[in-house]
């Protein structure tokens, strides 16, 4: 099956609380939230408390000099993420909860047509992929940036 995530951000975040956070600023509901959209994250801030922000979806690592590498960067394997140079040093370092309702798996069918697949809790609570962060700028362009995926499981 060839697929792609697009995820999915509807409701009110009450669960947040479960993991100790304040609501997101500026979460918005949206039904198909595409790479380069604003995406509900928490991470781990300096000094070690939890911190729900909203992040670019789609990696920017910090050695890119263009910002649009980032549109493909949105997916990568778990066996490999600790490897490639361009997650390798976030994967260390810089490792968060990206924050949906649900997802969309796209599967390509024959003759090209995509048929849409959608993916939720049955008790249509948030959930979380695993996800990496960067802070990315050059020159005056800069970006709060991450990247999520299922990489081992989801967690609820």
């Amino acid at each position: 099956m060839n697929s792609k995530h697009r995820h999915r951000i509807t409701g009110t975040f009450t669960l947040l609380a479960l993991w100790y956070v304040a609501a997101v600023p500026g979460v918005t509901p949206r039904y198909n939230v595409a790479p380069t959209q604003a995406v509900a994250i928490i991470r781990v801030a300096e000094g070690g408390d939890r911190k729900a922000d909203l992040y670019r979806w789609g990696l920017i690592p910090a050695w890119a000099k263009d910002p649009g590498i980032g549109n493909k960067l949105i997916n990568a394997r778990s066996e490999t993420v600790a490897e490639k140079p361009a997650f390798r040093d976030a994967y260390k370092r810089r490792r968060c909860l990206v924050i949906v309702d649900g997802f969309f798996e796209w599967q390509k069918l024959a003759g090209g047509s995509k048929q849409p697949y959608y993916f939720k809790l049955k008790d249509d609570q948030p959930f979380a992929f695993t996800g990496l962060y960067e802070h990315w700028s050059l020159n005056e362009k800069s970006y709060q940036v991450c990247w999520g995926a299922m990489i081992a499981s989801i967690y609820q």
